[in-house]
């Protein structure tokens, strides 16, 4: 995707790691993760989940570089969920407009949503959530920009607000917005 050059630079999921696939999936030896896990965090740790597991790797393989570790963890974690919480569609929505225009990784669609790029699906979709914002908030968003429509999005979402109702969390959208 040349289009796409710069986009991700800085990026750390483009990293090639030593125990993770081109899937993210972790491969390593039970010994070798627990000589790791013993090194890289307090007491060994506990490890309940992938994501725990995760941590100690990017942990060993980025020298606990606390930033890196938290940056390649969000990069590689980041959900089709998420994504759609910024956009007003579901996670399989998300995931096929994502295919259509090329993304087969949810934070790398994200971040092309939220680029300058052109793009018909993305211009779609931008269309529509700007229209959708400004009959919510009843604001006038023509130059609001992509990243900052995205993260209205984000915080307006009825989906994202019933998902943390379902926690037990309250939502608090912005009272006020600059406009």
């Amino acid at each position: 995707m040349d289009r796409t050059e710069g986009l991700f630079q800085n990026t750390l999921i483009d990293k090639e790691y030593e125990y993770l696939d081109e899937e993210f999936k972790i491969e390593i030896s039970e010994e070798d993760f627990d000589r790791i896990k013993v090194s890289h965090l307090e007491n060994g740790g506990e490890t309940k989940d992938y994501v725990d597991s995760l941590i100690v790797i990017l942990n060993y393989e980025l020298n606990q570089e606390f930033l890196a570790v938290n940056k390649a963890l969000l990069q590689i974690t980041y959900s089709w969920d998420r994504v759609g919480y910024h956009i007003w569609k579901s996670a399989e929505e998300s995931k096929d407009l994502a295919a259509q225009a090329g993304f087969f990784h949810p934070w790398r669609f994200q971040k092309y949503i939220e680029s300058d790029l052109e793009g018909d699906v993305k211009h779609d979709i931008i269309e529509e959530l700007r229209y959708g914002l400004e009959q919510k908030l009843d604001l006038f968003l023509k130059d609001a920009n992509n990243e900052e429509l995205t993260k209205l999005g984000f915080l307006h979402s009825e989906r994202r607000a019933q998902k943390l109702k379902e926690m037990g969390l309250e939502h608090h959208p912005p009272l006020q917005l600059k406009n």
